[in-house]
């Protein structure tokens, strides 16, 4: 995962909170908690920080387990080059 200032930090571990707690089993369960969540091939993209940064993560329903694959801003996110490593 790529490091980053601590300017991400609160928001991260909000999100950690209330993913750990939640019982998703579909994309749609995550939106009725998140929001700020979208799915691009099998990763789940969560929103940190109003959108200063690209949560990705790949999710287990069935084993209720999530995993996260970068951490990226949005500058990063958008240069689409996580596509390669992602899938």
């Amino acid at each position: 995962m790529m490091t980053h200032d601590s300017t991400a930090a609160t928001a991260l571990d909000a999100w950690w909170r209330i993913a750990k707690a939640a019982r998703w089993t579909r994309l749609e369960d995550c939106r009725g908690t998140l929001n700020s969540v979208d799915q691009v091939g099998r990763c789940l993209i969560f929103n940190i920080q109003g959108n200063a940064f690209g949560l990705i993560t790949v999710v287990n329903w069935l084993n209720q387990r999530i995993y996260v694959k970068a951490l990226l801003t949005h500058r990063e996110y958008e240069s689409n080059t996580w596509h390669k490593w992602a899938f």
